[in-house]
């Protein structure tokens, strides 16, 4: 399930772009 993959990588990022956001 490549669809799951790539969903699952984009929240991954989006969620560690917002961690070092406040940071």
């Amino acid at each position: 399930m490549p669809r799951y993959d790539v969903f699952a990588g984009r929240l991954a990022g989006s969620y560690v772009l917002d961690v070092q956001s406040e940071l």
